[in-house]
């Protein structure tokens, strides 16, 4: 499969891993207000290491880490890790 989207144009500098989509807190703005905080609902580390794999493969070296509440998933420390091996910047 050619994943090479640059030879379209295509430019991308970062992308967005939604890793949880539920939150401890209630914040009347989130579109995860409603939500149950459920932590075995999460991003699974193996999902995230692919993904790292594939974005690396795309020279995009840049990753933001959101969620409902990102600091709460439970795999963070070990993505941050393998972002640093991969020379992968993170933000929260």
């Amino acid at each position: 499969m050619d994943i090479s989207i640059k030879k379209h144009g295509i430019n991308p500098r970062c992308v967005w891993f939604t890793v949880n989509h539920g939150c401890n807190f209630r914040c009347k703005w989130c579109y995860a207000q409603n939500t149950e905080y459920n932590p075995a609902e999460e991003m699974d580390i193996e999902l995230a290491r692919n993904l790292i794999f594939i974005i690396k493969d795309l020279k995009i070296n840049r990753v933001t880490v959101i969620g409902g509440e990102p600091t709460l998933w439970s795999k963070l420390l070990v993505f941050n890790k393998i972002c640093i091996d991969n020379k992968i910047k993170t933000t929260l």
